[in-house]
């Protein structure tokens, strides 16, 4: 599971869904969700949670994405397993993230550590896990 430390910089609602805009160290990054906890508002600090299995990895150009949420990192680390594999990437701000993927994508994608790739994740997928203040 990754964690980060990020600021709510704008929340738009409609209905019980909102739409969290959020500072990631320089990086803006996007969340949907249904609720938002009690105390969270535009500037506080919080923890952010997205699963490594929804961290997916464009390496390339492949045009438009409907992730909300485009990182561009580079690999640090490969551990590939016989089914999954684990790659951990820095991004520029020196934040670290790690994806799961299956062995076949991998080797599909003939990564390698010192790949500059785009990880990818939906705005669906990040969570608040606690919120920090203001």
């Amino acid at each position: 599971m990754n964690q980060l430390l990020a600021t709510i910089c704008q929340i738009e609602e409609s209905g019980r869904l909102h739409l969290v805009r959020l500072d990631l160290a320089g990086e803006r990054l996007w969340m949907v969700t249904l609720e938002l906890a009690r105390g969270v508002v535009e500037g506080s600090q919080v923890r952010l949670a997205v699963n490594s299995s929804h961290i997916a990895i464009v390496k390339g150009s492949i045009g438009a994405l409907s992730h909300a949420n485009q990182l561009p990192a580079t690999i640090i680390e490969l551990e590939v397993g016989l089914l999954l594999s684990r790659v951990r990437m820095r991004l520029a701000s020196g934040l670290m993230f790690e994806s799961l993927l299956t062995q076949r994508s991998v080797e599909a994608m003939e990564l390698v550590v010192g790949d500059q790739v785009r990880l990818c994740i939906d705005a669906c997928e990040l969570s608040i896990v606690e919120v920090l203040g203001c």
